[in-house]
Order: structure tokens, then C-alpha cells, then sequence
């Protein structure tokens, strides 16, 4: 039999060969997983996926760390990408901050591997919600305008848009009035080329997304106009976004 120190070599030539068997057929395969966990959790909710998304993104992280070709890494490190900043999302969900944390960091060191700058600039702009929750809307807001500058001149108009909502979202919970109406009004006109499309599948920004977002935001303030913005993304909203739904009828109620 093997001692422990000779069946290293053996697992790291398995790894390597594993890794060395995925091509550009299995990445897709890697991506329509994540891309179903995404859907799932639009319709189920965290819990119910989490576990198996935390299954996916160990696959992909041994995968990535054993591949030996940079354009099979930078193909693996879009998707783990994609998948780390969908659980930093889940574990904020389910309240678990630490998690959350370090799963945009997974998301955002792969995404520059990868030389996403879409990714990077999403998986960023997220990480400063864990800032928000833990009660430091100035560091969320502060955090998000760097994204911001960093990124907006390799970003398209889409991903710009919502960091710009992102960003009216967080000077709502800074009690800025005025720099929340300024981001909104930036978001929509960048939305004005046009909603999120199958190249950004991670992205959901369409003029229902952005009113129940400006809802969500301006609900702070007591603004009248709320109540507008409201129904009408209830009206257009698709009705897969379960949790998106839930968090409008309670800013209707509000």
C-alpha cells in the first residue's frame, strides 16, 4: 500500500488529468449549471440551492487550479466567476456576511483572471451590499462609485446602469436625497441603449427592474412618486423573480 506522502503525486496526476480533459464543450456544460442554479434561485430562493451551487464552485476551483492551458484557465475562471458571485449574493440572503465576503473575493480574483471586466465590475459592485448590510451604507456608497470610475470606460452601458442604480441604492441608506435621485436618473439614461440581454446572463436590468429598483430606493424618502415606480414594475415584471416580487410588494406596503 501507498504511504500518505506516495499517493500525492498519484492524486495531483489525477487532477491534472481531469483537468486536462475539459475543453471548450465541458466549460459551456460548467456554465448552463451555474446558469440553471441562477434560475432556481429566482424561483426557489437561496436555501433550497446552495448547497449545490457550493458543490459546483469546489469543481470549478480544483478544475481552474489544475489546468495547465491560460485559455482554458481564463475560460474556467469566467465561469467560477459568475458562479462565486451568485453565492456571495445567496449568502447575503441568508445572512451570512463572512461568506458572502469571501465569495467576492473567489468571483472577483477569477474575473480578472479571466480579463472580464463585465465580471469584475459586477462581482465588485455586489460586494459592496455586504458593506450595506453590515450597517456602513458610507463604505457600500464609497465603494461603489470606485467600481464605478474604475470600470465604466470597458463596461457596456448595461453593467454601468446598474452600478449606477446600485449606487442610488446605497446613498438611499446614507440618507443623500439628492446624489440617489442623480444615480437614478444616470441609471435610466443608461439603460435608455437598452435592458441587459444572453450576453450578460447574470445581469437582469430592464425598465420594470430599474422602477422597482427607483421604488426601492425613493421609498426612503417618503416620495409619492414611489407608489408609480412600484406598480408599474409589478405590472411588467417577469414572474420567475420570486424573492424580486416578494421585496416590491413589502416597499408597496411600506
Amino acid at each position: 500500500p501507498l504511504t500518505e506522502d506516495q499517493g500525492q503525486p498519484r492524486e495531483l496526476l489525477r487532477q491534472l488529468a481531469s483537468a486536462g480533459n475539459i475543453d471548450t464543450a465541458v466549460v459551456q456544460v460548467l456554465q448552463e449549471e451555474t446558469n440553471a442554479v441562477r434560475l432556481l434561485d429566482r424561483r426557489l430562493g437561496a436555501p433550497a440551492v446552495a448547497a449545490k451551487l457550493e458543490a459546483h464552485i469546489g469543481h470549478l476551483t480544483v478544475s481552474l487550479h489544475h489546468s495547465l492551458r491560460p485559455d482554458r484557465r481564463q475560460q474556467l475562471a469566467a465561469v467560477l466567476a459568475d458562479a462565486a458571485a451568485l453565492a456571495g449574493w445567496q449568502a447575503i440572503d441568508m445572512g451570512r456576511m463572512d461568506a458572502a465576503w469571501n465569495h467576492f473575493e473567489t468571483a472577483t480574483a477569477a474575473a480578472r483572471e479571466a480579463h472580464d471586466n463585465c465580471l469584475l465590475a459586477f462581482a465588485a459592485g455586489e460586494q459592496a451590499y455586504v458593506l450595506l448590510d453590515l450597517g456602513q451604507p458610507a463604505e457600500a456608497l464609497d465603494k461603489v462609485r470606485a467600481v464605478y470610475d474604475q470600470t465604466h470606460a470597458a463596461i457596456p452601458h448595461q453593467l454601468r446602469g446598474w452600478l449606477r442604480a446600485a449606487e442610488g441604492e446605497m446613498a438611499a441608506a446614507s440618507r443623500k436625497q439628492g446624489d440617489c435621485h442623480r444615480a437614478l436618473d444616470d441609471a435610466s439614461a443608461e439603460l435608455g441603449h437598452g435592458p441587459s440581454g444572453e450576453d450578460l446572463p447574470y445581469l437582469a436590468l430592464n425598465d420594470a427592474h430599474l422602477a422597482r429598483w427607483r421604488g426601492n430606493c425613493l421609498v426612503h424618502f417618503g416620495d409619492p412618486s414611489t407608489i408609480t415606480d412600484l406598480t408599474t414594475a409589478l405590472a411588467g415584471m417577469d414572474g420567475t423573480f420570486a424573492r424580486a416580487e416578494a421585496g416590491l410588494r413589502c416597499d408597496l406596503a411600506a
